[in-house]
């Protein structure tokens, strides 16, 4: 593929033609949705299989009760997301979930499980979370037919079969098929990193108190003995205060 006068061709027939379908079917959903927003006749009531009346999406045909319920269903054709946190600058494309994303700032969780007492920030993880307690397993894997009450757990699963790890450590290039156990396994790279004093057995922190700077192991330990031998190297290590952890 290359650039010429600001557009995109293909050297390979099919993928120039792949690409006009994808530009055509992008146009034709923006007509249909700006028709539709200026009260184009797709948007007149229409019934559903169960007689039901509504509003009809002209891109996918679904019927919705309100416009207001179809408008929210129309960011996901168009890709759109208006609504974003001033906290983190993050966006979403309703509102609904922009106040249930805000709660991770606030510390809100209004959501509380009337068996436990527990709370939660979101009604579907209060669901999730009932699912525990009514010992419901709606998640089932089609290669050995284990079920499971999340449906994040059942996807990790999933990779047992498939042998997928798409979390990989940066720090030594091993993956592993779930972010807890990435996570777990940095902790030791981090413990690993952190010498300990054989004077007072304290770990030390690896930044310097003074500028922030990162201090390998051995020039840490260097710099933290000096505190009891007096002695100072040849090098800029006898500049560093180290904080102890």
């Amino acid at each position: 593929m290359k650039q010429v006068a600001g557009q995109e061709t293909f050297k390979d027939p099919k993928a120039s033609k792949r690409q006009k379908a994808k530009h055509l079917k992008n146009e034709k959903i923006k007509s249909s949705l700006s028709k539709a927003a200026e009260g184009h006749e797709l948007l007149i009531p229409k019934q559903d299989s169960k007689g039901k009346r509504g509003i009809q999406c002209p891109v996918c045909a679904k019927i919705f009760k309100c416009r207001s319920d179809y408008n929210r269903h129309r960011v996901t054709h168009t890709g759109e997301k208006p609504y974003r946190c001033v906290e983190c600058g993050k966006s979403y494309s309703d509102s609904g979930t922009l106040t249930a994303h805000q709660r991770i700032h606030t510390g809100e969780k209004p959501y509380e499980c009337v068996e436990c007492g527990k709370r939660f920030n979101r009604s579907g993880t209060l669901k999730r979370h009932q699912r525990s307690h009514a010992g419901e397993k709606p998640y089932k894997c089609l290669e050995c037919g284990k079920s499971f009450g999340r449906n994040s757990i059942l996807t990790a699963h999933e990779r047992t079969h498939t042998g997928e790890k798409p979390y990989k450590c940066l720090e030594c290039g091993k993956s592993f098929s779930r972010s807890i156990s990435l996570n777990r396994h940095k902790k030791k790279h981090a413990q690993a990193e952190t010498p300990e004093c054989a004077e007072c057995e304290q770990g030390l922190s690896p930044k310097c108190v003074e500028c922030g700077k990162g201090l390998s192991p051995s020039q840490l330990l260097t710099a933290h003995q000096i505190i009891y031998t007096g002695e100072h190297g040849s090098n800029h290590v006898k500049l560093w205060r180290v904080e102890r952890a």
